[in-house]
């Protein structure tokens, strides 16, 4: 499956798309799909880098 039918079917069951790629903008094309996406600037993936950064995740989301 391609990046643009995963998101399809991402914005068939989800709200919000989380991630820590800056660059997914780039690399995706989000026309047509109603999917809300947060990109979190984090150090690294690791759990530890990211749970403190979950309060802010948890206040964006209603922005999104």
């Amino acid at each position: 499956m391609k990046n643009g039918e995963l998101l399809q079917l991402a914005a068939n069951k989800f709200d919000v798309f989380l991630t820590i790629d800056r660059n997914l903008e780039y690399q995706q094309n989000f026309s047509g799909i109603v999917l809300a996406v947060v990109v979190i600037h984090a150090a690294s993936n690791d759990i530890a880098v990211l749970r403190p950064l979950m309060p802010a995740v948890l206040a964006a989301l209603p922005r999104a």
